[in-house]
């Protein structure tokens, strides 16, 4: 893979990183505060259709290949996102 497509990669897995963060705080009511079995159900398709969009976009932007640190930097993002909301928030 090129040092073009690593790039545009990593940006892409940081800023979905942040963009899953604020969806899970969209749908903190129904991923935490419902019952049982309307949350494992939501909670199932929320993450499913969280990956399918994730491994779409990478197969878009680098024919799918994927690395370890690109899941690190989704993590980074949704961090980063965490600080910046907070910060807002206060």
């Amino acid at each position: 893979m090129s040092l073009r497509l690593q790039i545009y990669s990593i940006i892409f897995s940081f800023f979905f990183g942040v963009f899953f963060g604020i969806f899970v705080k969209l749908c903190y009511k129904f991923l935490f505060l419902i019952s049982m079995r309307k949350r494992i159900l939501f909670n199932f398709f929320f993450f499913f259709i969280m990956a399918l969009i994730y491994f779409f976009s990478i197969k878009y932007i680098n024919n799918g290949i994927l690395h370890p640190h690109f899941l690190f930097l989704i993590f980074i993002g949704w961090i980063v996102e965490d600080k910046i909301f907070n910060v807002k928030k206060k």
